[in-house]
């Protein structure tokens, strides 16, 4: 265990879609090896002042994110929470206490009495692109870099057209890094998917750039090229995808897919729920000029390609100083990207295992 990076790294991951949480609602969330509240307010006409996220459906209130543990006899909020309809506040069932967006107890069921206590952590989040982040950090720190707000996702020219979910048991990590891993894309991802030819008849051909963003250094830019070859060297027509893909942050990553019917946008998300548990989802929009059956076709493709590497990094040993050859490229210029990420203050692989197996009573 001493050998592996920190399990959960700072910087913003997502949590859910904007539509699977609905006003009022609340749900309890495992990430980072604990348990949170995610719930919604009802709208108010103060939101438009206190709105600092990119919102398409103005119908929605806004979305709080808190520990889970009521400070009274630390009921589960995720659980036995639920939104008072008269107060817009978080409620817990178990006795009737209230909190407000700042998770400070407001109201107290039976008195007049208010103690003064808090929920004990509140955290970050924020709303765009379809999607509810939050923002962890080691030091429960401010956040040190915005999301980046896709006009084009909320326009009624792009549509959500699919979406997938898989749990993978690795560390974060691994994950980030097989992008940064030009070299395995025409060895693991050389054969067509699906496996409907031989090789040696059609093959996908992969080229490659990766670079860190000279403005916002928590970003890096890949251009990938894909297309067909057949017969070792002949290019199928109309089968070459232009993929420019943004690493934002450690758990973060789009990908715009550029065919001649039209633009994609896939966001892979990656949340470490527990130490060596991943959750990975993959939402993808599309320009109204893609056909969904083209984009849930596409979605399938890169998911088959997803499932190539899912066993490998459910098996293999993490190499903190692994011999590379001149074909490796960028990969341990991402490791040093990737640093950035981990603090000092940042629980150890060891430590946040021996939690996870703790009884917690």
């Amino acid at each position: 265990a001493s050998v592996f990076p920190p399990p959960f790294p700072n910087g913003w991951f997502m949590i859910c879609k904007s539509e699977d949480l609905a006003n009022g609602e609340v749900k309890e969330i495992v990430a980072f090896g604990r348990a949170y509240a995610l719930y919604r307010t009802f709208p108010a006409d103060t939101d438009s002042q206190r709105r600092t996220t990119h919102v398409a459906n103005k119908h929605l209130g806004l979305a709080h994110m808190v520990e889970a543990y009521c400070p009274h006899l630390g009921a589960n909020l995720g659980v036995a929470g639920e939104v008072s309809p008269s107060t817009n506040c978080l409620k817990c069932k178990f006795h009737g206490w209230e909190f407000d967006g700042d998770g400070k107890v407001v109201r107290v069921a039976g008195t007049d009495v208010v103690p003064n206590a808090n929920i004990k952590k509140v955290y970050h989040v924020c709303e765009t692109n379809g999607m509810i982040h939050l923002w962890h950090d080691s030091e429960d720190g401010a956040p040190k870099w915005d999301l980046v707000h896709r006009e084009e996702i909320n326009s009624t020219d792009y549509y959500l057209a699919a979406e997938s979910l898989a749990f993978v048991n690795c560390h974060i990590q691994e994950i980030p890094e097989n992008g940064a891993d030009v070299a395995h894309l025409n060895v693991l991802h050389k054969d067509l998917v699906g496996d409907w030819a031989p090789n040696f008849l059609a093959f996908h051909g992969w080229s490659a750039t990766w670079a860190v963003d000279q403005l916002k250094p928590h970003i890096t830019n890949m251009k990938v090229f894909e297309d067909i070859k057949a017969w070792n060297s002949y290019t199928v027509p109309f089968a070459s995808v232009q993929v420019e893909i943004h690493q934002i942050g450690p758990g973060l990553v789009t990908l715009d897919f550029h065919t001649p019917i039209g633009t994609l946008i896939l966001h892979q998300c990656v949340l470490p729920e527990k130490v060596t548990t991943q959750r990975v989802r993959h939402v993808l929009y599309a320009s109204s000029t893609v056909p969904r059956p083209i984009a849930k076709l596409i979605l399938w493709a890169v998911h088959e390609q997803f499932n190539r590497d899912v066993p490998i990094w459910c098996t293999k040993r993490f190499e903190p100083k692994p011999t590379v050859s001149k074909a490796d490229g960028p990969l341990m210029a991402f490791r040093r990207w990737y640093q950035q990420f981990y603090e000092a203050s940042s629980v150890s692989f060891a430590d946040a295992l021996a939690q996870e197996t703790m009884i917690d009573w």
